[in-house]
């Protein structure tokens, strides 16, 4: 395997590149005294004590005390710094999205967010799906109060307040992006829903108790490593017989190579390349595709999760799993698998 991962960079080596940035980030990253950055790293990657491993849409080689981290869809060498021992990677990785997201937030595309209020005013239950809609349909949120966890802009959880809630908070980890929310609530004449920035496995406790209902939505789960605090922060937070609802990518999409991928086959779309059980993260420094420009980004930090870890880690934190439902299409990453007979997303309710 090793080889394999070896032959498939190696194999490539005369379409490395790298920007002027990029230069400039590796020479300071490294204290190099060469103008010659793309060369040197081709040589570094020869080595044949080089390790080469793939993680996402990176190839990362290490080699002679360094990590050289190169994209696999374009072959540009995006960075290089020396390799550090690993510690406390279950804390940082959180500070790190947090950077990671406000950046890509401040590199966001132009009025990215900033119409949501118009379909807030005028469209019923604007950005969700059908089969959401459906769902949320027949529960009662008269005079309740609800919460969405990793809220991001909070346009969703503003769309649910029009099913009656009484109040509403919504929680994010970015703070420039919380203030889009608020900034939103006020041109759509909402004053019953607030935002808070914080780490969600830290809400504070003053929250205990406080939720009739609490809503994940697309790619959130994704973002913590161990799934059991975070369920257990819900039924800390929500009411007894509150409602916990996650609508996400279901765990069948980690394995499939997305277009622009190497591995990516459009006449093989049954083949695989990640492992359902793959336990190291996920390294991406490209930016936030839906929200932002392609740039050379802060580390995003994200975990494969299988569907056992969230129904355990539902079930170990005292809730009760009324529904789940399976879907054959995909809700934002591709439509290339749409139809093909694989769940591709997934649709779960709980009940504490």
């Amino acid at each position: 395997m090793e080889n394999e991962r070896r032959n498939r960079l190696t194999d490539h080596l005369d379409k490395l590149h790298t920007t002027e940035l990029g230069a400039m980030r590796i020479r300071r990253n490294l204290a190099l005294d060469t103008d010659q950055v793309t060369a040197w790293c081709k040589e570094k990657i020869r080595s044949p004590h080089a390790v080469i491993t793939r993680k996402g849409k990176n190839w990362y080689v290490s080699a002679d005390g360094c990590v050289i981290t190169v994209n696999a869809g374009s072959w540009t060498i995006i960075t290089a710094h020396r390799e550090k021992h690993r510690a406390d990677t279950s804390v940082n990785y959180i500070s790190g999205n947090k950077a990671a997201w406000e950046e890509a937030f401040e590199h966001r595309h132009p009025g990215w967010g900033e119409e949501n209020h118009v379909k807030l005013m005028h469209e019923r239950l604007p950005f969700f799906c059908p089969d959401v809609i459906k769902e949320l349909e027949q529960i009662d949120f008269k005079e309740k109060t609800i919460s969405q966890f990793c809220c991001n802009n909070g346009r969703e959880l503003l769309s649910l307040m029009q099913l009656g809630a009484k109040n509403a908070v919504g929680f994010d980890i970015a703070e420039n992006i919380i203030e889009q929310a608020i900034d939103t609530a006020e041109k759509a004449g909402m004053d019953n829903c607030r935002f808070v920035s914080c780490n969600i496995l830290e809400i504070p406790e003053t929250y205990n108790g406080q939720f009739d209902f609490i809503l994940f939505t697309i790619g959130a789960l994704t973002w913590f490593e161990d799934l059991k605090p975070l369920f257990r922060k819900v039924s800390d937070c929500l009411k007894t017989g509150g409602i916990l609802l996650v609508h996400d990518f279901h765990p069948v999409m980690n394995m499939l190579p997305l277009p622009g991928e190497p591995e990516f086959d459009e006449k093989h779309l049954n083949k695989t390349a990640y492992s359902y059980f793959r336990k190291e993260p996920w390294k991406e420094n490209e930016g936030m595709g839906y929200m932002s420009e392609t740039y050379e980004s802060k580390t995003f930090t994200s975990f494969s999760h299988t569907m056992a870890d969230i129904i355990s880690g539902v079930s170990c934190a005292g809730m009760r799993v009324l529904k789940l439902e399976e879907f054959d299409y995909d809700v934002g990453l591709t439509e290339a698998y749409d139809k093909k007979g694989l769940p591709l997303s997934f649709l779960l309710t709980a009940e504490k």
